[in-house]
């Protein structure tokens, strides 16, 4: 069974599987582990056995919904499981509702738009070009920032800033990481870049935020 960009693979209890890259891609392989009546219930009613391969598209929000299980399982000390299991609820949720079609009937442009914040999302932690981002949705730079204005509201670097800036507040609130480390996390080359767009969005320096949310 074949698995492409945008499939989610769900994997039942006690189902023998094998799996492997396709030649030549490499990268680390993430996955989620849940069990409990709850989990059982919902799967029942809302997913097949017999249908394990789901199509998710450039879902921006199934992506960072992944990654906050992810970050919280790996920095968050206390109550990180049911943190988790909140975000793995909604997670589940948005995947439901695509196999519903809620989503779909999106014309090209706008799936084009989904698909580069989806890319932003996903490596908003380095050194984002966005001039291959808009090559890698078939645009040139100047028709592609001007469309991705119309769809979000504001420029691709604007919306880039604001994941990296959400991202720090969450990491200043949830985790006991340097500043320095945080910078280093959402994409910043160093701390006094971090300080400087945090302090001009947010109005506090990164420390500053951090006391007020009681760390």
């Amino acid at each position: 069974m074949p698995v492409d960009e945008g499939n989610v693979l769900l994997l039942y209890p006690g189902l023998w599987h094998l799996y492997k890259p396709k030649a030549g891609i490499e990268g680390i392989l993430y996955w989620i582990g849940f069990k409990g009546k709850q989990a059982e219930a919902l799967f029942e009613k809302s997913f097949s056995k017999q249908q394990p391969l789901l199509q998710a598209g450039y879902n921006n929000d199934i992506l960072a919904l992944f990654k906050k299980i992810i970050d919280t399982a790996s920095w968050v000390e206390k109550g990180w499981e049911r943190l988790s299991a909140a975000y793995l609820f909604q997670l589940l949720t948005i995947l439901y509702l695509h196999q519903l079609d809620i989503f779909r009937g999106k014309n090209e442009q706008a799936y084009k738009i989904e698909k580069a914040k989806y890319l932003m999302q996903d490596a908003f932690n380095e050194q984002v070009q966005i001039t291959l981002i808009a090559r890698q949705v078939n645009m040139c730079y100047s028709a592609f920032g001007k469309l991705f204005k119309q769809q979000t509201g504001m420029s691709p670097g604007s919306y880039l800033l604001m994941l990296r800036i959400e991202k720090a507040k969450e990491l200043l609130a949830g985790t006991t990481l340097t500043i320095e480390q945080i910078a280093h996390e959402t994409g910043f080359s160093s701390i006094q870049y971090l300080s400087k767009f945090f302090t001009k969005k947010v109005k506090k320096t990164p420390s500053a935020y951090r006391r007020s949310r009681g760390k």
